[in-house]
């Protein structure tokens, strides 16, 4: 288990690593989400989850670019007994597409991202403590406004069993 959380924590600090290296070379963005659980079981046991994100870009083309996101979401259990707490996190680190409907890097885009997403659970009360991860291949489709270094983007994580719908607001750094 600790082997598989340090797994998880290199990768991410990799990831954030690889976008603030190349960020100087294209544009990065940093923001901050709130994430609804979308359907049962995972609706039924958690509540509304913040988080944290890092998304880079680099043009394709005039209105294509590619991207690689990574991001935090925390999530708190509800509906539990008296003592009793229960988390969830997951983390996600993907790659896709962003194409600009209008003008190239601003206005209305849509965006298609593949990757996997590393959850990990724990429960404590009552005299009892557990926890679990797994790693879990998803994908999302969002769609968002970018107005020069600001960008509000909606995006649908299909996962499994822990699907959800996150709301960004981001600041952009770099330009084209």
């Amino acid at each position: 288990m600790k082997q598989n959380n340090t797994y998880k924590k290199s990768l991410l600090v990799l990831a954030f690593s690889f976008f603030a290296v190349t960020g100087a070379f294209a544009q990065f963005s940093v923001g901050a989400e709130l994430a609804l659980p979308m359907g049962t079981p995972f609706s039924d046991g958690f509540n509304m989850g913040f988080g944290a994100s890092a998304n880079y870009q680099k043009p394709i083309n005039d209105n294509l670019s590619w991207t690689a996101y990574a991001g935090f979401q925390s999530y708190g259990g509800k509906n539990l007994p008296s003592g009793v707490s229960a988390t969830f996190t997951m983390i996600p680190i993907m790659g896709g597409v962003k194409y600009y409907f209008t003008e190239s890097g601003n206005g209305f885009y849509g965006e298609f991202d593949l990757g996997i997403f590393f959850a990990s659970s724990s429960v404590s009360g009552g005299g009892f403590s557990g926890s679990a991860s797994d790693s879990k291949f998803g994908f999302t489709p969002a769609l968002g406004y970018r107005l020069n270094a600001f960008d509000l983007g909606v995006r649908y994580n299909l996962i499994s069993d822990a699907n959800n719908l996150a709301f960004r607001v981001a600041y952009v750094f770099g330009g084209e």
